[in-house]
């Protein structure tokens, strides 16, 4: 019988341990969990390891309003870490009942998440990211027939999941002209390019052709073009 009492209160000293570690609240009362953030970065198109990329830990909360003062959602900056000289990176840091957390980066690269999902308390949640250097596209485009500017010039890039990343677009006004143009790409990827204008306001009324590319892994990519605004 003693020894049945001595094994039950180790036991229960050893889950108030166990409690005491995985949960805690602070000098308010505010329950939290301890949690990991780790993943690697790499750039996938290049098959390269990201050294040195900056990962910010924002937490996401409700304010109440005041007088005169809405309330609504804010964020605050919790913990950032660099990657090592593998890519790879760990946080720690205590997950507070209620609330929801997002990472950022603060980097010259483009970033994509790979299988993204929630950031879960009191787990190992692994982000991979996908960080690469833009490709360069130079296009020498020749336009002509332009009566409906601008001649609007974009590019696409197609994922495997048949998502879409998108650079903006360059315009041009002049009813006949050769312009040089310059747009950010996606490295080693199928990008759809395109070319649209409009001439009013209802889906009819929207203009495009459309050329599938192939880019590698140049940092620059030339193409010319000759673009006939009236065939289309």
């Amino acid at each position: 019988m003693k020894k049945n009492i001595v094994y039950t209160t180790a036991l229960l000293m050893g889950l108030f341990v166990f409690l005491n570690i995985s949960c805690s609240k602070d000098d308010d009362g505010i329950s939290s969990t301890k949690t990991i953030l780790k993943g690697r970065v790499f750039d996938k198109q290049r098959n390269l390891n990201i050294e040195d990329y900056k990962i910010v830990l924002v937490r996401f909360y409700y304010v109440s309003g005041g007088f005169m003062q809405p309330g609504g959602y804010t964020k605050e900056t919790i913990d950032s870490v660099y990657s090592d000289l593998n890519g790879s990176y760990e946080m720690e840091f205590d997950f507070v009942d209620g609330e929801e957390y997002g990472l950022f980066d603060e980097n010259p690269y483009i970033s994509e998440y790979i299988e993204w999902a929630p950031i879960q308390a009191g787990e190992v949640n692994v982000r991979d990211i996908n960080a690469w250097y833009p490709s360069i596209l130079k296009l020498e485009v020749e336009v002509v027939n332009n009566i409906n500017p601008p001649l609007n010039i974009s590019n696409e890039v197609i994922t495997d999941d048949d998502s879409y990343l998108n650079f903006g677009h360059e315009s041009i006004y002049e009813e006949n002209t050769t312009e040089t143009i310059y747009l950010k790409t996606k490295p080693n990827s199928d990008i759809e390019l395109q070319f649209y204008y409009n001439t009013g306001y209802t889906t009819e009324d929207y203009h495009l052709i459309t050329d599938p590319v192939q880019t590698g892994l140049n940092d620059t990519l030339s193409l010319q073009y000759k673009v006939d605004c009236s065939g289309f």
